[in-house]
């Protein structure tokens, strides 16, 4: 249990240099909270809701708990397809001694670029809270300059993640990059920085959507000072009701992928991971679950989704 303390101690540690943002197995589906260009690319509303607990039994184990909220307006044209995207953002994430609470806005404004492709660029904005609790913190050298003066809170704003979506009725692909200023983290760690996270994901439909229908999808991660980090999702989806799917994240973890349309509105997508590095000999379990509920107005149908990763 020792040595798994200590794993868990270098990994929260290490996160504020390295990896700063949170990871969803299920990122197609929680597409959004990864790239502001989202907003606006279904039809109604999009509220999404989320928990993500990773190593599951693990002391003061990583915990994430999100809601997300998007929509589009037409442009005044009546001859272009041009339409702006707004939404915002939550999140509360803790993991050992470090929690982070986050609040973002965002928008969006799509265009035509040809007779098949809808592009858009977004952004978001907004700040994030660090919070640093010294009694969680297991340390051989408790004199270390970072732990010296107690638990501590941060604030960072302003926060800003541009974003470019591309999609038509079968591919996605997009690209962000999160905490693009590099803000620095006042009084947790020693010159503690947001780094640059460059993220693309993409992804493919092929078959009948009204039958079966496959989705294989790609995520890229990368910040500095840190290894690239690749997401692969492939899902097989029956006539959009259910979908069964694996996931393999490099070097992490193995997963299996679900996601139900319960009712009309309303869909779940729940992920379980099966970790393959070395923080295994303390947990290997993860659980991941969102729900997705499209909001029309009364009378509205809300057809078919013109955005493929939503579908």
């Amino acid at each position: 249990m020792k040595k798994a303390l200590t794993i868990l101690s270098l990994f929260c540690f290490g996160a504020l240099s390295a990896q700063q943002t949170t990871q969803f197995t299920h990122f197609m589906f929680n597409s959004f909270h990864i790239n502001p260009a989202v907003a606006g690319t279904q039809k109604c509303m999009d509220i999404r809701l989320g928990y993500r607990e990773q190593w599951v039994g693990f002391e003061n184990n990583p915990r994430t708990a999100f809601a997300s909220v998007h929509t589009s307006i037409k442009g005044k044209s009546t001859y272009s397809k041009s339409k702006h995207g707004f939404g915002g953002m939550a999140e509360a994430d803790a993991t050992g001694p470090i929690a982070k609470t986050s609040l973002y806005l965002a928008y969006a404004y799509h265009f035509q670029f040809n007779r098949k492709w809808m592009v858009s660029a977004g952004l978001y904005l907004g700040f994030m809270q660090y919070r640093l609790d010294i009694s969680k913190v297991f340390a051989e050298n408790f004199l270390d300059p970072v732990l010296l003066n107690g638990s501590r809170n941060s604030f960072v704003f302003p926060d800003i993640t541009p974003g470019i979506y591309a999609y038509d009725n079968n591919w996605v692909f997009g690209v962000t990059m999160q905490h693009a200023i590099g803000n620095r983290i006042p009084g947790v760690g020693d010159e503690t920085r947001l780094r640059r996270h460059l993220t693309v994901m993409a992804s493919k439909t092929f078959g009948d959507r009204d039958k079966l229908s496959f989705v294989p999808a790609v995520l890229l991660k990368s910040v500095s000072k840190s290894s690239p980090a690749l997401d692969f999702n492939f899902m097989a989806d029956y006539k959009q009701k259910i979908a069964l799917g694996v996931s393999y994240r490099t070097g992490d973890a193995f997963a299996a992928l679900m996601r139900i349309q319960m009712f009309k509105m309303i869909s779940v997508a729940y992920s379980y991971d099966i970790t393959t590095s070395k923080i295994r000999i303390a947990s290997a379990n993860t659980h991941e679950i969102t729900i997705g509920i499209s909001a029309c107005p009364r009378g509205q149908q809300q057809g078919r989704i013109p955005c493929a990763a939503y579908r």
